[in-house]
């Protein structure tokens, strides 16, 4: 995936479900451990 071809509008829009994906992966890790 190129990044430069992505609209800035479209990266903004996808942080929130980034953070969200990076939370779900941190709770997985610590139910993990």
């Amino acid at each position: 995936m190129n990044v430069n071809n992505i609209p800035l509008c479209d990266i903004i829009k996808n942080i929130p479900g980034s953070i969200k994906v990076l939370k779900s992966r941190k709770i997985n890790a610590y139910i993990n451990l």
